[in-house]
């Protein structure tokens, strides 16, 4: 029994951890995942002791079932699933503090373009450049969500459209740097499309992502039709 309830225990303790972190994974090992834990002040001596004690298989598995229900694979960024459920508890949050929150719609450019003519690997290459880019660009408070394919929504807490345009500035300057500096083959390129949340009023997520969405196929046509981009090389 009291095995049982240590488990069920450490699948809360890891649920609460793996939203915290929001861009970490959460497979560590389970000293060093419940050092952290500690430090968040949500467990205490005694239950880490009893933590360590626990068969190591059993929390890698909860961990990589963990992951696999939250994080899309290939960026670990959020699945589509848990990252719009992040962003609803979120919105109802800053609607009652009266918090900025700005989205970010983007799309890769030419993705169906480089799988098809370079290969999957180069997509996925693609994908996951595109991502770290802008991992390493926003704010431990920030986060992104898969929505699906060559498509993502950064999620810009506390900050309103203008400060999420500069934002985006330092993500588009490092694909550029990529491009300048590296010899792919192909070149990121991403549009992009920003909304402010209006903190007057109670707006939903769908509208919200819609907007941004609309923005950033007028990024996309302006790219494709009027720079006449072309993302192979």
């Amino acid at each position: 029994m009291i095995m049982n309830a240590i488990l069920i225990l450490v699948i809360i303790i890891i649920t609460i951890y793996s939203f915290i972190t929001t861009n970490k994974r959460i497979n560590k090992p389970i000293d060093t995942l419940i050092k952290e834990i500690k430090d968040l002040s949500l467990i205490d001596d005694e239950v880490s002791q009893r933590l360590q004690k626990i068969d190591s298989d059993e929390i890698t598995k909860m961990s990589h079932y963990f992951n696999e229900m939250m994080f899309d694979e290939l960026t670990k960024a959020f699945n589509r699933k848990s990252g719009l459920s992040k962003l609803s508890s979120l919105l109802r949050y800053n609607n009652r503090e009266k918090i900025d929150l700005s989205l970010c719609f983007i799309d890769i450019n030419g993705l169906k373009d480089v799988n098809d003519i370079l290969g999957h690997e180069a997509g996925d290459e693609l994908i996951i450049s595109s991502v770290e880019c802008i991992k390493s660009s926003i704010r431990s408070e920030d986060f992104i969500i898969r929505m699906g394919g060559d498509e993502f929504l950064i999620v810009f807490n506390g900050i309103g459209v203008d400060y999420a345009e500069k934002a985006w500035d330092r993500i588009n300057n490092k694909y550029q740097e990529i491009n300048n500096s590296e010899n792919r083959p192909y070149i990121i390129s991403v549009s992009h499309g920003i909304v402010e949340h209006d903190k007057t009023q109670d707006s939903e997520i769908d509208t919200l992502i819609k907007i941004a969405d609309n923005r950033m196929y007028e990024e996309k046509r302006y790219i494709k039709n009027d720079l006449k981009i072309k993302v192979i090389r």
